[in-house]
């Protein structure tokens, strides 16, 4: 299923940045999302789902049922134990505007 990953500041606010992917299912509220860093392997960008936009086409058939145009799931950065260098200095700069980084709890993998 592919949607758009739309990342933003601890708490919420506006976009940082947007990417696509092709994922297995819908991301819900409160899950973890670790995106391996190509320039560190071993290394994560890290975020917490905080909700998902849905953004849909009525049919010009009323008799045919609408359709997904968009899907966007809204990801705040976080931290966990293997974000990387340039994810933690995103983050560090979060900390400095005095926003609440959310961090993984060390019981996934």
């Amino acid at each position: 299923m592919k949607m758009a990953l739309s990342f933003v500041p601890p708490g919420g606010g506006e976009v940082d940045y947007e990417a696509e992917f092709d994922l297995p299912g819908l991301p819900q509220h409160g899950d973890y999302i670790k995106i391996a860093d190509p320039e560190e392997p071993g290394f994560s960008c890290d975020f917490v789902v905080r909700r998902v936009w849905w953004g849909l086409r009525h049919s010009i058939d009323q008799n045919q049922p609408g359709t997904v145009r968009k899907l966007v799931v809204e990801c705040e950065f976080a931290l966990s134990e293997n974000s990387s260098k340039s994810h933690r200095r995103a983050c560090d700069g979060y900390r400095r505007s005095a926003r609440a980084l959310k961090e993984f709890d060390d019981s996934c993998y």
